[in-house]
């Protein structure tokens, strides 16, 4: 990911890794964690205040790339506004400053005032919930619409405007084309 100041950030299976702009200097960036010598980093992204937020293996990690700073997010059991999972795949800073967290364990949308997050998961009574807790993208499309990619369920659509769930991706052999959908 490159940040706003043309800073090159790099993720791998051994850490966090930095970029000069010049590209004559690579910085290993020390990342608390479980394995050394630092956490799998699976997802980067810089959100309007200009943090990095970088996901792991052993949670959510937001850096300071002025000082430094790391602030560590874990999910805590006892927490209904903890991360729902330590296993982060994927985060998304959208258009409405909001960042979105797909982790094993479910969505999560992080609030910058209270620092906690609000998860959404899968419920089995609720054909418009999130489809599958194991969330591996997500993307903002032009309208504003937040499109979740999930491991086995395919695809869900979240309106900010309802604040709720939409469509459901069709399965395997199905595409979309707009809000229709066909079978090749």
């Amino acid at each position: 990911m490159e940040d706003r100041r043309g800073e090159v950030w790099v993720g791998t299976g051994a850490g966090l890794n930095r970029i000069a702009q010049d590209a004559t200097r690579v910085e290993r960036v020390f990342l608390p964690g479980a394995n050394a010598p630092g956490p799998r980093v699976r997802a980067l992204a810089q959100d309007h205040e200009g943090f990095i937020w970088v996901g792991t293996d052993a949670g959510l990690m937001r850096l300071d790339p002025s000082d430094g700073t790391l602030v560590v997010h874990r999910h805590d059991p006892a927490s209904a506004s903890s991360l729902p999972d330590d296993r982060v795949q994927t985060v998304y800073a959208d258009s409405a400053r909001r960042l979105w967290v797909g982790t094993m364990g479910g969505l999560a949308l992080y609030d910058t005032e209270s620092r906690t997050f609000s998860t959404m998961r899968h419920a089995r009574a609720d054909a418009w919930s999130l489809p599958d807790d194991f969330v591996t993208s997500i993307f903002e499309d032009r309208g504003g619409l937040i499109w979740i990619g999930t491991k086995s369920q395919g695809l869900a659509k979240w309106n900010p405007r309802t604040w709720s769930f939409g469509y459901h991706a069709p399965g395997v052999g199905e595409h979309l084309y707009g809000d229709r959908k066909s079978v090749v």
